[in-house]
């Protein structure tokens, strides 16, 4: 049971980079969940790791088996967020046979169709990965934020997986990946993140830099983690620090 929240951690974020080997690391995680059946709390993030990475790669319908048998198990049970995000992936591969009322408000939003309720709902949450799904499940806007928000968060797969749809539905000017500007800086900063950089060398907080740029305080939030994701460091000071030491652009 030790072995299995790194090799989910490892596996989800292997199969959403597009990583080599996510599908065996989610396999063998799979495997282990056969030892602990019992332990029900431990094997629904072990079935929706599974659903995720083979949905990434079109081959939901290969395990989705699997994840509706633990859905029936726990069906009955108030855990909202475990057996909502069951029965969204059930919702995704077309089995789900009736909405349950039990489950987390995101999802429900999401099962229902109101992607963009469900987006705020998740972005409420911090959660910026599910809130790009919730949005590509949207208009073409939409799908094009949720590119842009996977692309910031390097979930190339997913990236991908959205472009793959926007072109089987006949549309036009997918994305085709990051924006040239982010690819050419070192950093892999887009110029809106340099843009923040300079105004958090300038002691201003994520309030006033909303209010500068006319963006929510949530949205400076998600970019600033960005940046320090992305620059390896740990504080707001030490991001400007780095980026005027290492002449990536001039703030």
């Amino acid at each position: 049971m030790n072995r299995i929240i790194p090799f989910y951690v490892l596996g989800i974020i292997r199969a959403r980079r597009n990583d080599p080997g996510a599908i065996k690391i989610v396999n063998e995680l799979n495997s282990m969940g056969a030892n602990i059946e019992e332990v029900i709390e431990m094997i629904v993030p072990i079935k929706t790791a599974l659903a995720e990475a083979f949905w990434l790669q079109n081959k939901l319908d290969q395990v989705i088996n699997e994840v509706e048998l633990v859905y029936n198990k726990i069906k009955n049970r108030d855990n909202r967020f475990a057996l909502g995000e069951l029965a969204y992936w059930l919702w995704k591969a077309g089995r789900l046979l009736e909405i349950p009322t039990k489950i987390a408000k995101p999802y429900l939003l999401q099962i229902k169709g109101d992607w963009k309720t469900a987006a705020a709902s998740w972005e409420e949450l911090h959660c910026p990965y599910e809130q790009a799904l919730a949005l590509s499940e949207g208009n073409v806007e939409s799908m094009k934020t949720a590119i842009d928000i996977f692309d910031r968060l390097g979930a190339a797969a997913t990236s991908q997986r959205v472009k793959q749809k926007m072109r089987e539905l006949g549309i036009k000017n997918v994305p085709k990946g990051p924006r040239k500007t982010t690819r050419e800086n070192i950093a892999g900063l887009t110029n809106r993140q340099l843009e923040i950089l300079s105004l958090l060398d300038k002691g201003l907080s994520n309030v006033e830099i909303g209010n500068k740029l006319y963006i929510s305080r949530k949205t400076v939030d998600h970019h600033v983690s960005a940046i320090l994701s992305k620059l390896n460091i740990h504080s707001r000071h030490e991001a400007a620090a780095f980026i005027r030491s290492n002449g990536i652009a001039k703030i």
